[in-house]
């Protein structure tokens, strides 16, 4: 898991840079300003991006652990990722404790969270805020490891 970690910063980092210089590029070539974003909110969003990509690596550790088979894990999880959970989210329910409970689903925190750093405002507006969606991908990330750890110490540690 420390690995995966790892790996998982190293493409966030350059996913940054390709970004960075990417819009430097376009920038240049436009006539438009050259300075780069704060650097907390560089260090932020750093963050952010790689808790979001835990989340869903940590999820994919989780069902390869539990289904022994990294293709069938791959395949439930961009199920649930982009069709269940869609799914979900979109039912016209009107519950209340329905609408609350989708609140805390790993895929609309991770929106919720890429969503704050941007200065457009979305309408309406967010019903989490940053501080929370960070504290709920960090729970399913603690979650999912600490599942995948226990069931391969129960199944697969003699």
């Amino acid at each position: 898991m420390l690995a995966l970690g790892v790996v998982l910063a190293l493409l966030v980092a350059l996913i940054f840079v390709a970004g960075a210089v990417c819009s430097y590029i376009i920038a240049g070539l436009s006539g438009g300003s050259l300075r780069g974003p704060p650097a907390g909110g560089l260090i932020r969003a750093l963050g952010a991006g790689w808790l979001i990509l835990a989340v869903w690596a940590t999820l994919g550790a989780l069902l390869a652990t539990l289904l022994r088979s990294t293709a069938l894990a791959v395949g439930i999880g961009l199920v649930y990722s982009l069709g269940l959970e869609s799914i979900i989210t979109n039912l016209p329910i009107q519950n209340q404790t329905f609408k609350n409970a989708i609140e805390f689903l790993p895929g609309k925190n991770s929106t919720f969270l890429a969503g704050s750093f941007s200065d457009q405002g979305l309408t309406p507006p967010q019903p989490v805020n940053a501080t929370q969606a960070t504290l709920v991908l960090l729970a399913y990330t603690a979650a999912f490891v600490l599942l995948a750890a226990l069931v391969f110490s129960r199944r697969d540690v003699n």
